[in-house]
C-alpha cells in the first residue's frame, strides 16, 4: 500500500531551505545557519528546529521568507504546498 501524495507529510520546503543554505555556504565558506536566519528574517533558533525537524514552519513565517530564497513563482508556490501539506 503506497500512501497518495496529497496524505504524506511532504517535507520539500526543508530540502530547499538545505540546498539553500549549501549553496550560500560554497559560495562563502564562512557563512552560518545565523547569517542564513538573518537573510530570511527570522529567529535563527527557530530555523535550527525547523531545521532540525524539530518545528513545524508555520504558513505565516513560510509566506514571509519565502520572496527571501530567491525562488521562481512555481517554486514558491510548491514550497509553499509543501508547508501546507505538512500541517
Amino acid at each position: 500500500f503506497k500512501t497518495p501524495p496529497m496524505l504524506r507529510k511532504d517535507r520539500h520546503y526543508l530540502k530547499v531551505l538545505q540546498e539553500k543554505l549549501l549553496d550560500r555556504i560554497n559560495r562563502h565558506p564562512g557563512y552560518s545557519m545565523r547569517a542564513f536566519a538573518s537573510a530570511l528574517q527570522i529567529d535563527p533558533s527557530l530555523l535550527s528546529r525547523v531545521m532540525s525537524n524539530k518545528r513545524r514552519l508555520s504558513m505565516r513565517t513560510a509566506e514571509a521568507m519565502v520572496e527571501r530564497l530567491d525562488l521562481t513563482p512555481r517554486e514558491q508556490k510548491k514550497f509553499l504546498d509543501s508547508v501546507a501539506i505538512a500541517y
